[in-house]
C-alpha cells in the first residue's frame, strides 16, 4: 500500500490543470477545464493531451480532486471490491446530483432501492451548467419501480405572501402553505450594476436598523431592529465583499462567514506538524517527511515549501495556493 493521496481543493486543481497545459490561456483554458468536469461528471472519460496531462501530474505528485474520490468509489462498488454495507442512503438536494454522483448513491443502496430516502425539489434544479442529471425522479424510477413519492406540502420557514408570489412561476403546481403567522412585503430592485446594489441594500439596512446615529434612530417612526435580525442572502460567496463594503461604509456592523481555514488543507497541516517535532511537538511523520533541517524549519513555512517543492505530494502550484498564502500571513 502506498502513500494516501493528498485530496487538491477546487482552486488547487485548477490551478494544476493549468499548469499540466501551459498551451492553453484565458477562455480556451477555462473551456477545456469546464469541458473534461462536466465529462467527468457524466461518467465519461475524457479523451486528449489535456486530461491526459492532467491526470498525470495528479499521479507524479500523488494527488487527487474530488471527482477522482467519486469515480473510484463507484468503479470499486460496480466491480464489487468495495460492500456498502449500509441499511439506509440519505440525500438532501437529490435534483442537483450529477450522473456520476446519481450512480453512486444509489449503488450504495440497498438491493430493489431499499432505505433509500431523498429529498429534493424538481423546481429548484438549477444546476444543469454543472452537470446536474436532468429528470433525476423519472431515472430513480426506471431503477427501482415501486419508488414512493411524498409531497411536502407545509413550509415552516416563509410567510403566505413569499408563498402565493412564487406560486405564480408554477402555475402548474400546487402552491404552499405557510405555517408561519408573520406577514412579509417584498420588493425588486433592478440595479445597474454591483455598487448600486450594493448601496441599496445598505440603505435598506440602515433603515431597518433606524439608522446608525442616535439622532436618526430617534426620527425613525419604524420599529428598529437589531444588526442581528437581518441577513442578507446571497446565490454564491463572490457577491458578498462589495456588499459587505457597502455595509462597513455605512457603519453596520457586519459578519460574514469564514472561509475554511488555511490550516485545514492538508499540505498545510503537514508542513505544521513537521515544525511540531522540530520545535517539541512529536508527531509520528514519514521518514522522507521528517527529514527538514532545523534551519529551514526555523526560517519559516516559505523556506519549507522550496525544501520540498518537488516531493510528493508537494507541487510547484502549492506555493500559490490561497491555503499557503494565508499560513505565510500568520506566520509573519
Amino acid at each position: 500500500m502506498g502513500e494516501a493521496p493528498v485530496l487538491l481543493s477546487e482552486e488547487s486543481s485548477r490551478r494544476l490543470f493549468a499548469a499540466a497545459n501551459p498551451d492553453l490561456q484565458g477562455r480556451e483554458l477555462r473551456c477545456a477545464w469546464n469541458e473534461q468536469g462536466l465529462a467527468r461528471e457524466n461518467g465519461v472519460r475524457v479523451p486528449g493531451e489535456h486530461s491526459r496531462r492532467y491526470l498525470d501530474d495528479k499521479v507524479r505528485f500523488n494527488l487527487v480532486d474530488y471527482t477522482d474520490l467519486l469515480e473510484f468509489w463507484l468503479e470499486h462498488l460496480e466491480l464489487g471490491q468495495c460492500v456498502s454495507g449500509y441499511d439506509h442512503v440519505l440525500v438532501d438536494e437529490v435534483q442537483d446530483l450529477s450522473a456520476l454522483q446519481l450512480g453512486l448513491v444509489t449503488a450504495l443502496a440497498c438491493k430493489g432501492g431499499r432505505g433509500f430516502f431523498a429529498i429534493g425539489d424538481p423546481n429548484q434544479a438549477i444546476y444543469g451548467f454543472r452537470g446536474a442529471a436532468r429528470d433525476v425522479e423519472q431515472r430513480l424510477r426506471n431503477l427501482w419501480p415501486d419508488l414512493k413519492r411524498i409531497r411536502l406540502v407545509y413550509n415552516y420557514r416563509s410567510a403566505q405572501q413569499i408563498l402565493s408570489l412564487a406560486s405564480h412561476l408554477f402555475p402548474e403546481k400546487e402552491s404552499l402553505v405557510a405555517r408561519k403567522s408573520s406577514t412579509a412585503s417584498l420588493v425588486l430592485f433592478e440595479a445597474q450594476g454591483a455598487e448600486q446594489e450594493a448601496g441599496w441594500i445598505a440603505g435598506r439596512v440602515r433603515e431597518l436598523l433606524g439608522g446608525t446615529g442616535h439622532w436618526q434612530a430617534d426620527r425613525s417612526e419604524e420599529k428598529n431592529l437589531a444588526p442581528g435580525d437581518i441577513a442578507v442572502l446571497v446565490r454564491f460567496k463572490a457577491l458578498i465583499p462589495p456588499i459587505a463594503k457597502a455595509l462597513e461604509a455605512a457603519g453596520i456592523p457586519v459578519s460574514v462567514p469564514e472561509q475554511e481555514s488555511f490550516f485545514v488543507d492538508p499540505r498545510v497541516e503537514l508542513l505544521l506538524r513537521i515544525a511540531g517535532n522540530v520545535l517539541g511537538l512529536p508527531d509520528v511523520l514519514e521518514a522522507e517527511m521528517a527529514l527538514c533541517p532545523e534551519h529551514v524549519v526555523e526560517k519559516g513555512p516559505l523556506a519549507m515549501a522550496v525544501h520540498f517543492s518537488q516531493t510528493p505530494p508537494f507541487d510547484a502550484l502549492f506555493c500559490k495556493s490561497k491555503a499557503f498564502v494565508d499560513l505565510i500571513k500568520a506566520f509573519q
